[in-house]
């Protein structure tokens, strides 16, 4: 990919946050791990924290149908109305997942996000996602 245009950045990135295969995945953190090219250490450390005692439901639901997301993403207008500090851009990001199985098992129903992503320069010209706030269902 890449990673001098700061959009593909931040799609990719956004994209990858909400793939999981549960086959190989052990935790719904795993896609931090997909993800971590694209995001800066601080992110990766505060997103990969451990996944406590429990899991959400549609984790769970997901591990029982040995499940599978696909997901899409596009740029959409940044809800951020001040503007970004220099080498810093703010972008807006929309993403979509489904779940699929390869039997009639039950799987989760899929979802949606509105993001903000952080995407900083990192020098050679090189964005990374310093940060991201997304709101579910919009």
């Amino acid at each position: 990919m890449d990673r001098s245009d700061p959009e593909a950045v931040a799609v990719e990135a956004m994209r990858a946050l909400v793939e999981w295969e549960t086959v190989g995945d052990t935790v719904p953190g795993a896609s931090i791990q997909r993800a971590a090219p694209l995001l800066s250490d601080e992110v990766v450390e505060r997103e990969s924290g451990a996944p406590g005692r429990w899991a959400p439901v549609w984790w769970n639901q997901a591990l029982a149908a040995s499940a599978w997301s696909s997901a899409t993403a596009q740029v959409a207008p940044s809800r951020v109305e001040v503007e970004a500090p220099e080498g810093m851009r703010f972008i807006g990001v929309d993403v979509a997942w489904t779940w699929h199985a390869d039997t009639s098992e039950v799987v989760p129903e899929g979802g949606r996000r509105s993001c903000t992503v952080n995407v900083e320069e990192t020098g050679s010209n090189e964005f990374t996602v310093a940060g991201y706030h997304c709101e579910e269902g919009r």
